[in-house]
């Protein structure tokens, strides 16, 4: 091949290159081809470069490679902002783990092949199975707002919010670049922050996630270093022996607003991982339903006819509906259960009485409001080939009022508390076959009953 013309393909080849190794600077969720959403492939924008290139100059290159890895970020700080006037404190508290799978794109010299221009790492890649997954053993937010109309007293009124009414934006979540050069112009590593929604009836309108300037400011959630990244000499050993390179950084905001009587304080730390290994991800449907009433239920006394004391038999039962997700997945040969999310966490209660001429008695308000569980995590563990799902306690609960009717003989309403925590407990300690269509079903004496059925999405 002529000099003239090897020399149009390299300046071609060098010039989609560098248009790829900017693509980092977008994110990939936000702004990628549907057919990349379709393909499966977290490589597929590297498999379409070459494509280009091949297209443009006939010459398929063998020295731009890519390789599917997984990257985990774990973001652990709290948040304070201090409102003037004595009113308080804004407080955020986190852990966040998000774990999804990325692309790690490697250019070789075209005469050396054992010698590496650069590389890249970004992700998600919004190709694969399990997308971005999270975690939040800890969340907790307390945020001062404006008061609704008709809120007696104080104008502002502090919000209180834990895991279930906060969840991590799976629309918007954090991203991953680690970039290299050889010839040290474009060393970056940056870490995108994570959003976070509040849900339900907790922050109605017109309040926003965006309640001061500062504080919970999704800029401050971001990490971004110039000429730190690891050479190609030092990440070498990590991919070559697929194991994990980890890297911790310091995340601190600190502004002092004296002048307004204010200040802002974001200490923590991000911890960022690259894992090399090759992976095989399961994704599995988890239901479960069942009933459970409270064992021990209740009486209510009447007077019959003759004056004599008699009563009869009050109780609930409870109809629950649980369903969540999680992932298996194989790396170096062993399987682990990695993690899950709740997606329903329902019970519904229903009375069981059966004198209606003598008493009406309905559902009342037990008092307190019990969050959802929807969004929580799920935990569990292998063992062979069965699974097992750990479920967060949650007490299940209802009241009763029942109106006496003349023909009972009483004059004072009756009330009745009833609640029982066992059925999470329960199912939590089955053991189930890890295989597409599995059924576990079980139950205790004659107050409680539950079938488990497992599904394979993927």
């Amino acid at each position: 091949m002529p000099k003239t013309v090897r020399m149009i393909i390299l300046g071609v080849t060098l010039a989609l290159i560098a248009i790829s190794a900017s693509a980092p600077q977008e994110k990939p969720h936000m702004t990628a081809d549907p057919e990349w959403l379709k393909s499966g492939n977290p490589c597929w924008p590297t498999e379409r470069l070459k494509a280009q290139i091949k297209a443009m100059t006939g010459v398929a290159i063998g020295y731009l490679k890519c390789y599917p890895v997984r990257v985990n970020v774990t973001w652990d700080f709290d948040e304070v902002f201090h409102h003037h006037s004595g009113l308080g404190d804004d407080k955020f508290q986190v852990t966040l783990w998000e774990s999804y799978g990325a692309y790690f794109q490697v250019t070789h010299d075209q005469q050396k092949k054992n010698l590496v221009q650069d590389y890249f790492i970004f992700g998600p890649a919004p190709c694969c199975p399990g997308k971005v997954e999270f975690l939040t053993p800890r969340l907790h937010a307390s945020i001062l707002g404006s008061a609704p109309k008709g809120f007696s007293g104080s104008t502002f009124k502090f919000f209180e919010a834990d895991a279930g009414k906060i969840v991590p934006s799976s629309v918007n979540p954090g991203s991953f670049g680690l970039k290299w050069r050889q010839d040290g112009l474009d060393n970056l590593i940056e870490i995108g922050g994570p959003h976070f929604n509040i849900i339900g009836k907790l922050m109605e309108k017109p309040f926003s996630w965006a309640f001061s300037p500062t504080v919970m400011d999704v800029h401050n959630y971001h990490i971004r270093e110039t000429g730190k990244s690891p050479s190609w000499d030092e990440l070498r050993p990590f991919f070559e022996k697929q194991e994990i390179w980890q890297k911790e950084f310091p995340l601190e905001s600190v502004m002092d607003l004296a002048i307004l009587n204010e200040s802002y304080a974001l200490r923590g730390k991000v911890t960022a991982q690259v894992d090399f290994a090759e992976q095989q991800t399961e994704e599995w449907l988890i239901s479960v339903t069942g009933k459970e009433r409270d064992p021990l239920g209740a009486l209510l006394e009447y007077k019959a006819p003759g004056k004599s004391i008699k009563s009869l038999p009050l109780n609930v039962e409870f109809d629950w509906l649980l369903e969540g997700k999680f992932m298996i997945k194989k790396r170096k040969g062993v399987r682990s259960f990695e993690n899950g999310a709740i997606n329903k966490f329902d019970q519904t209660p229903r009375l069981l009485f059966d004198a209606p001429d003598l008493f009406r008695c309905d559902f009342t308000t037990c008092g307190g409001n019990k969050p959802s569980l929807a969004g929580f995590g799920l935990f569990g563990q292998l063992q062979g080939q069965s699974v097992r799902v750990q479920w967060p306690t949650s007490a299940a609960e209802a009241c009763a009022l029942c109106i006496p009717k003349k023909s009972s003989g009483n004059k004072v309403a009756i009330r009745k508390k009833f609640g029982t925590s066992e059925f999470a407990k329960r199912i939590s300690q089955e053991w189930i076959p890890l295989r597409d269509g599995a059924v576990k079903s079980g139950g205790v004496q004659d107050w409680m009953t539950y079938r488990i059925t497992l599904t394979k999405l993927s």
